[in-house]
């Protein structure tokens, strides 16, 4: 995870709310993870993890953008396919080392794994960037503490961004932090729900 980012969205959130349990949708090979351990260890406490991906399953021909096989929707995120058991191998260690309380690692496309309703102290939706998929996804953790959904860029992602201006026509009070370069340009766009009954 870049530095940026852990310092305006996620190190102040868990500095706050401490969350026991953290869901991520779309955990690659855990660089959120990478990130999140050693604040945790800091603060004095571990979290139990779980981590949704595709995995190996999003396949790119070319590096062209992973057609998810459920929807026939391109999920328009920027990295290739992760291997499952780079994350796996981490996960371990974290455990070994006593720095996580434990995980749970689910390989497949959302709409077939993440089955809701689901509740975690803190949610990172940063998975298939598709309208449908982001929509799903936010449907099933939506009684979750707090939710963090990455890359709303609407030129870039146009479908995640679609879907959190719903949420904020619905009524729903929306976050939305955004970190320009020196030169102006958009390095990263989030937007943060925090359920304030449920905290």
């Amino acid at each position: 995870m870049k530095d940026y980012k852990w310092n305006a969205v996620f190190k102040p959130l868990i500095a706050q709310y401490k969350p026991k349990t953290f869901c991520e949708i779309g955990c690659h090979e855990g660089l959120t993870l990478k990130s999140l351990i050693p604040f945790t260890k800091e603060l004095g406490y571990k979290i139990d993890y779980v981590g949704y991906d595709a995995f190996e399953l999003a396949e790119r021909p070319s590096f062209e953008y992973p057609k998810n096989p459920i929807t026939g929707e391109m999920e328009h995120n920027g990295k290739e396919s992760a291997a499952y058991a780079i994350i796996k191998e981490r996960c371990d260690k974290y455990v070994t080392n006593n720095l996580l309380e434990s995980y749970n690692l689910i390989k497949g496309w959302t709409h077939d794994t993440l089955i809701g309703p689901l509740s975690f102290d803190m949610v990172f939706i940063d998975g298939g960037h598709s309208y449908s998929t982001v929509k799903w996804d936010y449907e099933q953790v939506k009684d979750s503490n707090i939710i963090i959904f990455d890359d709303t860029y609407p030129v870039k992602f146009p479908g995640v961004a679609k879907f959190i201006e719903e949420l904020k026509t619905s009524g729903l009070e929306i976050t939305e932090l955004i970190e320009k370069n020196a030169a102006g340009k958009t390095i990263m766009q989030c937007a943060i729900i925090i359920n304030k009954n449920m905290l």
